[in-house]
């Protein structure tokens, strides 16, 4: 009885700001459950999640970095003031942080094929980063408009990833996926209960709606999807979801259990058409 023929299995992991702890736990799932994770594309937090996990290969070891960052630490990346307006933050510190645990590696270097996803600023074309210095290149798919500079970086001038691409799963077919596997953190619109807003309340609203649509396009385009069920908090607040909270995680971890099985007979049936 022959063996099955090695497919390719791909993980796109989309943008989603603090949700994208909910990343950490679908990757532990697939990994304890066997999955092989051959190709990890990401935009925006996807890119940051997906990146780490690529450079360690420990997932345990990306959540010990993920859940014991301080708010002292996050807020110390917000000294790096610009002056040229594009954003409020220049985005040295922030790269020098991404490559304190990810190191000067490159991309090629790494043990699976990773592509992180950007968008350039002046041309408005999504901008594949799948070689050079992985720090530079997660850096730039999380350059988030407004608060980060458009990053430089091999000539251009990016910006986050998720302004075009939320979840890059035509990305992941493209670097010859047999079977994408895509994580989708905007799986609800949640409900206002105010009446009145401030004037950054009404922009992420906005774009909440935005990527929404675009996310749930993408994912189209994937052979499963995993939604994780996040609860938005009753309070916004930019940083202080992320730090020290495992309970996105396990969101995270509870959406891709219930997903193993199809994904188990995704894999089983490109197996046997390769």
């Amino acid at each position: 009885m022959s063996k099955p023929k090695k497919i390719k299995v791909a993980l796109a992991l989309g943008s989603g700001g603090w949700r994208g702890l909910a990343h950490i736990g679908v990757i532990r799932t697939l990994l304890k459950h066997n999955i092989p994770i051959d190709i990890i594309t990401g935009s925006s937090t996807g890119a940051l999640m997906g990146g780490f996990f690529a450079a360690t290969n420990d997932i345990d070891q990306v959540e010990q970095v993920m859940t014991e960052i301080k708010s002292t630490q996050v807020w110390s990346v917000f000294r790096d003031m610009s002056l040229r307006r594009s954003g409020l933050v220049k985005g040295r510190r922030y790269k020098d942080m991404i490559e304190k645990h990810v190191g000067k590696v490159k991309i090629e270097n790494l043990d699976r094929q990773f592509a992180a996803l950007a968008v350039d600023f002046k041309s408005g074309k999504r901008i594949v980063l799948d070689s050079g210095n992985l720090a530079a290149a997660i850096h730039a798919s999380t350059a988030v408009p407004f608060i980060f500079e458009p990053v430089k970086f091999k000539n251009k001038q990016l910006i986050d990833g998720a302004v075009k691409t939320p979840v890059p799963v035509l990305l992941a077919k493209n670097m010859g996926a047999d079977v994408v596997i895509a994580v989708n953190l905007y799986k609800n619109i949640f409900p206002l209960n105010s009446e009145r807003y401030n004037p950054l309340q009404v922009a992420l609203r906005t774009t909440q709606l935005f990527l929404y649509q675009l996310a749930k396009q993408n994912c189209a385009q994937a052979d499963i999807t995993i939604w994780p069920e996040i609860v938005e908090p009753k309070k916004y607040s930019i940083f202080g979801n992320i730090v020290g909270n495992k309970k996105v995680t396990k969101v995270g971890e509870a959406a891709a259990r219930k997903q193993i099985r199809k994904i188990k007979k995704l894999i089983k049936k490109a197996e046997k058409s390769v």
